[in-house]
């Protein structure tokens, strides 16, 4: 018996043949083709050729259609993976006319073997787009069951019976896309940096263990990008939680909660035998500030240091002579306090790709939109009345003040919490634990937290759309000044 299920893929093409080919799924790579490239079978290579196919195609359209993701799985103990391979590969040949590129993986890692075929939508010779017809009835997907099923007689396979649900036979779309797409892949990127901050010292320590365990970190601004080097999938910090960005990275790899000063490498006096003197604002460069190297993450000509709230920060002159200490919070009467970044927080939108016409696809698009905009004003109004009316009397922006308290608050807490997990990872000889995972209460912090933020986006939505921000009402001022 062999079950057929079908995706249509719009975006990351490469990312999901990459995931298909997966070596270790396809007995390294040998029970991985395609019909137009040799060995060794690349997925970037093999999406640019699909890609090539689809942007000369006669007709163009919006979001259009860039392949066809089938899966066709046998019944557990019928098959080797060899028979499987081959029934595939007559499978895509009879189904695609061999007038359309494609790529097929026979994956041997679960309990029953199944094919991944990746099928590019445009037709290699014409030039035209595949004509996929959606209907239950007789639809695309029922003939190319028939042909299934016609294969698995000729091979003397069991055949699926009527009213048989054949997705409960084989691993839904919705997991493979898991996968292919990112939760299952983020979850194994998450797993490999707590791994490699339990054992490296310095962000750059960091970085060469993390590439070495499979996973490279780039800076970017603010943030962090992950890649999964096997696939090429890229994520950004904030969508694998807060856990995971700067601060808190720094705080694992430091053992302690830190606070997070910026400047331009401008303001740098010297550097010497691993330390950074840098001259300290508000001092008419007087006196210096004398920073760990390996605790400043560069970004092109910005400098961000991460600086443990537990230590004194020790203030010098120009003669490096002891001037005083302070506190490292005491630092933000010199150095501007970092804002609240919430420009990675967004809410999940509401996008139903139902409708079988374009026209029904942008109604249902615009009614999501409106959905979008319905949740976005409710929270406005909640946290309004929670941190306006109710906290602050009545005053908008004491309000926003509390909030904003509030919240660097929670986010101190929580990189507190996260400290001391890290710790608590090693196990009683000292080798970090692979199976470490957030407790409930981790999980409830982290989502309380998120939640203050998006109430804070919302309040600084609302004072953007009805008072404009800081700069543009300086402006009006003073264009009124001068009329």
């Amino acid at each position: 018996m062999a079950v057929v299920v079908m995706k249509e893929i719009h975006v990351h093409l490469v990312s999901a043949i990459a995931y298909v080919v997966n070596a270790e799924k396809t007995d390294n790579g040998r029970l991985a083709e395609t019909n137009f490239q040799r060995d060794p079978l690349d997925s970037a290579r093999a999406a640019q050729a699909m890609e090539f196919d689809i942007e000369h195609a006669m007709y163009k359209v919006d979001n259009p259609v860039l392949a066809y993701h089938v899966m066709q799985s046998f019944k557990p103990g019928e098959i080797t993976p060899e028979e499987a391979h081959r029934i595939g590969v007559e499978f895509v040949e009879a189904i695609t006319g061999s007038q359309y590129k494609y790529v097929i993986a026979t994956h041997t890692d679960r309990r029953h073997i199944h094919n991944h075929i990746i099928i590019c939508s445009t037709n290699e010779v014409t030039h035209r787009k595949m004509r996929v017809i959606p209907s239950k009835r007789n639809g695309t997907l029922k003939q190319w069951r028939k042909i299934s099923d016609d294969l698995c007689r000729k091979y003397d396979l069991s055949v699926q019976r009527g009213g048989l649900d054949p997705e409960r036979h084989a691993p839904g779309m919705n997991e493979l896309y898991a996968n292919a797409k990112g939760a299952s892949v983020k979850n194994d990127i998450r797993r490999i940096i707590d791994m490699t901050a339990g054992k490296a010292q310095t962000f750059d320590e960091f970085q060469k263990q993390l590439r070495a365990n499979g996973v490279s970190c780039t800076v970017r601004g603010r943030h962090l990008t992950y890649e999964y080097l096997d696939t090429g999938f890229k994520v950004r910090d904030n969508r694998l939680g807060q856990a995971f960005d700067q601060v808190n990275i720094m705080g694992k790899l430091n053992h302690a909660v830190m606070r997070e000063i910026t400047f331009n490498e401008k303001m740098i006096r010297k550097q010497f035998g691993g330390y950074v003197t840098v001259w300290l604002p508000g001092t008419d460069r007087a006196q210096t500030l004398t920073i760990d190297e390996s605790q400043i993450i560069r970004n092109g000509k910005t400098c961000r240091a991460f600086l443990s709230i537990d230590q004194q920060q020790v203030i010098t002159d120009r003669d490096d002579r002891y001037v005083r200490t302070i506190r490292t919070d005491q630092l933000y009467e010199h150095f501007a306090r970092p804002d609240i970044d919430l420009s990675g927080l967004v809410e999940r939108t509401f996008r139903p790709e139902i409708g079988v016409s374009q026209a029904q696809r942008r109604y249902y698009h615009m009614q999501g939109k409106r959905l979008d905009t319905l949740r976005d004003r409710t929270r406005e109004l909640n946290a309004a009345r929670q941190w306006v009316v109710q906290n602050a009397g009545g005053n908008f922006t004491q309000g926003v003040r509390k909030l904003e308290l509030e919240v660097r608050k929670e986010r101190a807490e929580f990189q507190a919490i996260i400290v001391s997990r890290n710790d608590m990872a090693d196990d009683i000889n000292g080798q970090r634990r692979p199976d470490i995972e957030p407790d409930a209460d981790m999980k409830r912090r982290e989502k309380h937290l998120t939640d203050l933020e998006l109430d804070l986006k919302a309040l600084k939505r609302v004072e953007q759309r009805e008072h404009g921000s800081q700069p543009d009402r300086e402006q009006n001022h003073r264009r009124s000044a001068s009329r």
